[in-house]
């Protein structure tokens, strides 16, 4: 490993239309999420440790830790509210879904992609700095 640099970065994901999600890392200058500002498409974010190195000849990277916490983007309604209003059945599928990855609840992205919230997820609403991607 030649010249090794560590950085912070917020490892993002992104609603690519279909039923995954794509990701990337970005650098960062801290681990504030107030600073992450929100793009058309993102879904959630986490920050990691990244190293960045040369070996021979190619830039490789390598995310050596990352936080606990992640952050989404959107509404979020939780499992029993979620539950209440499912008389339709309509959202029996999400509900599986949070109960088996033992999620507190479903966030809905502003693009309108639905994820598990997690334990450890924290909203972060500062949609008033949007920028198209």
């Amino acid at each position: 490993m030649n010249n090794p640099k560590l950085y912070i970065g917020a490892k993002i994901h992104w609603c690519n239309r279909f039923i995954t999600l794509d990701g990337d890392i970005r650098r960062v200058e801290s681990k504030d999420p107030n600073l992450i500002i929100f793009e058309d498409g993102m879904t959630d974010f986490k920050f990691v440790d990244v190293v960045e190195y040369e070996e021979l000849g190619t830039t490789k990277r390598k995310i050596i830790s990352e936080d606990n916490q992640e952050y989404f983007f959107g509404e979020f309604i939780s499992l029993d509210d979620l539950k209440a209003s499912n008389t339709d059945k309509q959202w029996d599928n999400a509900i599986y879904n949070i109960e088996g990855s033992n999620g507190i609840g479903m966030v809905t992205s502003p693009n309108g992609f639905h994820s598990v919230m997690p334990q450890n997820g924290v909203m972060v609403n500062e949609l008033s700095q949007i920028e198209k991607r």
